[in-house]
């Protein structure tokens, strides 16, 4: 498969793992009151296989894209 010049690879989004790892405080709030929050250890598969995109999809250098749409999202013609 050929990427298009400057289109994110796999390699450059962060698994959910990652990303909680990384956003973990402001996910938790920042307060001292605030719970811990932890990701659930039967998960920890599953969230090394899982990543998350927020941008345009189009710019992804990848096989395939799952995007769960419903009757909210407006102006798609996918099938």
């Amino acid at each position: 498969m050929s990427t298009k010049k400057g289109a994110a690879t796999l390699s450059d989004v962060p698994t959910w793992f990652e990303y909680f790892q990384k956003e973990k405080a402001s996910i938790s709030g920042k307060s001292g009151d605030s719970p811990k929050i932890e990701l659930d250890p039967k998960a920890k598969d599953f969230c090394h296989k899982v990543s998350l995109w927020q941008g345009d999809i189009t710019a992804l250098g990848i096989d395939a894209i799952v995007n769960a749409a419903n009757n909210a999202l407006l102006g798609g013609g996918g099938g």
